[in-house]
């Protein structure tokens, strides 16, 4: 009885039957549905809600696109409070991020760093702020201002000047170097007891070096021009007097040298109080450079660098 029952309900299964059609045209598409729901859900680059973390707006790949510098980044953006800015102004700030986060990750999936000398000096630059953070944001103290303008009060001074000739005889087959040293000595006397520079240098066959101008210099001009030999001995001397002769190091013809100062405003140091703020700016930026090659140093020891034979020590 219940097999007739059931075929009379189901029917043949070799003969068609509407009923059967709708209810597995039915099933079907409601496991059709199902699928469909589960790829949605789960297919890649798309995130529910409700697995996302609460500090998150959004995540591209994994990668994390924090609320807070979604927030700080809409308030930039438009210039207002995060609060006021509409739906419209938030929405194109996320999709701005996520636009950005996307092609950052292409382009370290390319390898852009290796190729782009903008992206690497980026990097870079990027590196040493991390590294470097801290120092930015503290403060020394007025003992650690006071030591370090201790430790280089020449460089808070104000600039000095110049004026002066750099003179030299060469010594050949008629001069020996002692002969050239006396000759050079006995021309330094003429010059500070008045007689002209021009005088002087043709009665002695001095020849100028050419490399300063004969009018006023700041120090720091004349520091360059002269090279620190020449320099130093400039420093040691005040108005209408002459140095010791010497002889720079490395010269081959082993000229003999004379530096005639004909004026001289020296630098005047300022106090801790006037170059204060210059005190703090060289602080930090000392202690900057100080980290900076600390963690250079600490990740070549990490590295694995291996350098052409000609490089190599």
């Amino acid at each position: 009885m219940s097999e007739q029952h059931s075929t009379e309900r189901w029917g043949s299964v070799a003969k068609p039957s509407p009923r059967r059609s709708l209810i597995l045209f039915a099933m079907g598409a409601i496991i059709g549905l199902g699928l469909a729901a589960y790829g949605l859900f789960t297919a890649t680059g798309t995130t529910t809600a409700g697995n996302l973390p609460p500090q998150d707006i959004a995540t591209v790949n994994g990668r994390h696109i924090l609320r807070s510098d979604f927030i700080t980044q809409t308030e930039i953006t438009y210039a207002i409070r995060f609060t006021d800015a509409t739906p419209a102004q938030k929405q194109r700030v996320l999709e701005d991020m996520v636009n950005e986060e996307i092609l950052v990750q292409r382009g370290m999936e390319i390898d852009l760093p290796a190729s782009d000398p903008d992206v690497r000096a980026a990097i870079v630059a990027g590196v040493n702020v991390q590294v470097t953070a801290d120092i930015v944001a503290s403060q020394p103290t007025e003992e650690e201002l006071h030591a370090y303008y201790d430790q280089h009060k020449e460089n808070y001074a104000g600039e000095g000047i110049m004026q002066l000739r750099d003179l030299y005889l060469r010594p050949g087959d008629n001069l020996t170097p002692p002969e050239a040293r006396d000759k050079i000595i006995l021309a330094g006397k003429e010059l500070t007891s008045g007689v002209p520079v021009d005088a002087v240098m043709m009665k002695y066959g001095l020849m100028d070096s050419g490399k300063i101008d004969p009018g006023d210099q700041f120090d720091f001009a004349a520091k360059i021009k002269l090279g620190p030999e020449t320099y130093d001995m400039a420093t040691k001397l005040q108005a209408n007097q002459f140095s010791e002769p010497f002889v720079l190091r490395g010269d081959i013809n082993a000229d003999v040298h004379v530096v005639y100062m004909l004026k001289r405003n020296a630098a005047i140091p300022r106090d801790y109080a006037a170059a204060r703020d210059s005190v703090l700016q060289d602080l930090k930026r000392d202690a900057t450079r100080k980290v900076q090659d600390e963690n250079l140093t600490y990740l070549k020891q990490s590295a694995n660098i291996v350098l052409a034979p000609e490089f190599r020590k």
